[in-house]
């Protein structure tokens, strides 16, 4: 019997701490109110100065599932993620924000869907306030196919569920690209990726959180007004000065080596190939994410005009401020 045909398979829940005092007893009373109760709950904080550590050191002596770690200096939410992973011991891995709600489904649901594929993940509630699931409207639910990852993270760490044996791969944990973007590029690179399309949690929006403040950090604290024609006329210039950055052509670079061949994968790979200047370069690239705009950048009830100009004009809005790949922002502050 494999591990993925085991009905009551392990589950390891990581949770990465700095300065959550405000939230995490919300969320890790939600993590031990699982209907498939995880068997251990590792915390990792990273220099909380708040008493976040006093929180989770309460709940390690009432709970014996949990394990609570101090890293010994500040890695950056990036690094402190991708190390603790590794110390998981379950056959499944869950990610676990400090500051969201999950449903009590969440992991029997996940653990039910992920079959034999390497990573799982669902859609979440973004509503501005919490009170039960019933209450809760705004879903967010990504394709998370990996030909629109090429253009956006859009599938947060909190919403996935991991096989251990996956993790233990050569290369799929690594501080050099945002962790949970890399997750997904490797698993659909191996055993693969299923959605659930039910909301399982709650990710709670707030100023605080870790990819609010490095967004912040992006525009140097000043509020940052909402681009209208900016992408479309701006967005080529930044797409230029994206394509020169080292840690920009070693994401595409590698994409692009380990898709040659593979018929599951050949928009991907003539995608990226047009992203690195192969291939045809810009003119294929538009023309591509024009053809298969429904899958890359899907209609949003606009005029079809519209929708073909958003489509082909993909890349420059892709690439319009976009900071994903500043390896400092990974860094301690």
């Amino acid at each position: 019997m494999t591990d993925h045909d085991n009905p009551t398979p392990r589950i390891s829940v990581v949770m990465c701490t700095y300065n959550g005092e405000k939230y995490i007893e919300a969320q890790l009373d939600s993590i031990l109110s699982q209907e498939l109760p995880p068997c251990e709950i590792i915390i990792q904080d990273d220099g909380s100065q708040d008493d976040t550590l006093d929180i989770a050191e309460r709940y390690r002596r009432e709970h014996p599932q949990v394990r609570l770690v101090r890293n010994g200096r500040r890695l950056g939410f990036n690094a402190n993620f991708a190390t603790a992973l590794r110390r998981a011991t379950g056959e499944l891995v869950a990610v676990a924000d400090q500051d969201d709600i999950w449903f009590p489904q969440k992991l029997r649901r996940q653990a039910e869907a992920i079959g034999g594929a390497d990573l799982c993940f669902s859609a979440y509630y973004r509503d501005a306030s919490f009170t039960r699931a019933a209450d809760c409207r705004v879903s967010v639910c990504p394709s998370g196919t990996l030909e629109s990852l090429l253009f956006a993270n859009t599938i947060p760490g909190h919403s996935m569920l991991l096989r251990r044996s996956f993790l233990e791969r050569e290369g799929v944990l690594t501080d050099r690209f945002y962790y949970d973007w890399w997750l997904l590029v490797q698993a659909h690179l191996g055993g693969g990726v299923v959605r659930v399309d039910e909301p399982l949690n709650w990710h709670r929006p707030h100023a605080g959180s870790a990819i609010a403040r490095l967004h912040s950090s992006d525009r140097g604290g000043a509020r940052q007004q909402p681009a209208t024609w900016q992408p479309y006329i701006c967005g080529w210039a930044h797409l230029g000065r994206l394509r020169r950055q080292p840690v920009w052509q070693e994401f595409y670079r590698y994409i692009y080596a380990r898709t040659a061949g593979d018929a599951r994968h050949s928009l991907a790979h003539r995608l990226c190939g047009a992203l690195l200047g192969r291939d045809g370069g810009l003119p294929r690239l538009c023309a591509l994410c024009l053809r298969h705009r429904d899958l890359l950048y899907p209609s949003k009830g606009e005029p079809e005009w519209k929708n073909r100009l958003r489509a082909f004009c993909l890349p420059a809005i892709y690439a319009y401020r976009n900071a994903e790949f500043k390896t400092e922002k990974f860094q301690t502050p």
